[in-house]
C-alpha cells in the first residue's frame, strides 16, 4: 500500500497506459480520478477499481480545453479532499487516415491539434493542480513523454516535438517547485502494448508492425503498459523521495542505439 490514503489524477485513463497506471495506484492504496474524453473507456477504469474494492471516479476531460482542466481538478479535490499525485498521460498522435508528418507536407491543424494536446495540454494541468500542492507542501508530478522525446523519427515531426517539450516542461518545472517540496519527473515509454500502438499498426504500417519493432528492440519485445505503471508507481511513492527532474526510458533498450 505505497499510496496508502493518496489522491491520484490520471489523464488518459480510459485505456492503454493510463488504465494500468490507474488500477495500480488504486491497488496500491490510492483514490484515483480517472480523467479522458471516451466516457466509455473512464466508466470502464473505474469499474475494474471499485470492483476490486478501490476508490475511484470518471471526470470527463479534453486536456487541450483549458476550462474542462480546471474542472477536473476543482471535480478531484471536491470529492476527494486534495491532489498527491498527478499522472500527465492523456495524448494524441494521427488520425485514423493516413497523413504525412514532415514539416513541408504535413496539415497545420496536424501540428496544432498535436501541440495543444501533448504539450499546452500538459501545461494547462500543471497550472491548475501545482496551486494545490504549493499549499499542502508536497505532490508527485509524473508526465508521460516518448523515447522520441530522447530523439526522432521519421514521419513523426509534431509527435516528436511535442514530446520534446514534455521533457523541457519536466526539467523546468522540477527546478521551480522542488523547493516547494513537489517533485517533477517524466516516464520516456518506447513501443508499448496498447491500442493506440495498434491502431497505428493497421493504419499506418499494416503487417505484424509489433513482431517487426520487437527485433529492433535490444529485449526483443515491445512493452505491456503494466510495465510502466510499476515505474509510474516507484515515481509517485516515496521510493522516489529523492529524485526530480528525471526522464527514465522505459523502452525495452531503445533509448540505448537509434530509436526506433
Amino acid at each position: 500500500m505505497k499510496l496508502q490514503d493518496k489522491v491520484a489524477i490520471v489523464t488518459g485513463g480510459g485505456s492503454g497506459q493510463g488504465r494500468a497506471v490507474s488500477v495500480l495506484f488504486a491497488k496500491e492504496g490510492a483514490s484515483i480520478a480517472v480523467a479522458d474524453i471516451n466516457e466509455e473507456g473512464g466508466l470502464k477504469t473505474v469499474d475494474i477499481i471499485t470492483s476490486a474494492g478501490g476508490k475511484a471516479a470518471f471526470v470527463p476531460c479534453n486536456v487541450a480545453n483549458q476550462a474542462e482542466v480546471a474542472r477536473l481538478i476543482e471535480k478531484t479535490v471536491q470529492t476527494f479532499g486534495k491532489v498527491d499525485i498527478l499522472y500527465n498521460n492523456a495524448a494524441r498522435n494521427r488520425p485514423d487516415s493516413p497523413i504525412p508528418e514532415i514539416v513541408g507536407e504535413m496539415p497545420d491543424e496536424q501540428w496544432l491539434e498535436t501541440i495543444n494536446t501533448n504539450l499546452t495540454g500538459y501545461y494547462y494541468t500543471l497550472k491548475h493542480v501545482l496551486p494545490h500542492m504549493v499549499k499542502q507542501g508536497s505532490g508527485a508530478i509524473i508526465n508521460v513523454a516518448s523515447t522520441l522525446g530522447l530523439g526522432g523519427s521519421e514521419n513523426q515531426a509534431a509527435y516528436s516535438a511535442s514530446k520534446h517539450g514534455v521533457m523541457g516542461l519536466t526539467k523546468c518545472t522540477a527546478l521551480d517547485y522542488g523547493p516547494k517540496g513537489i517533485r517533477v519527473n517524466a516516464i520516456c515509454p518506447g513501443a508499448i502494448n496498447t491500442p493506440r500502438l495498434m491502431k497505428h499498426q493497421s493504419v499506418y504500417v499494416g503487417g505484424d508492425f509489433a513482431k517487426r519493432l520487437g527485433t529492433n528492440i535490444p529485449l526483443r519485445r515491445i512493452g505491456e503498459p503494466e510495465e510502466i505503471a510499476t515505474v509510474a508507481l516507484f515515481l509517485a511513492s516515496d521510493d522516489s523521495s529523492f529524485i526530480t527532474g528525471t526522464m527514465i526510458p522505459v523502452d525495452g533498450g531503445s533509448a540505448a542505439g537509434r530509436l526506433q
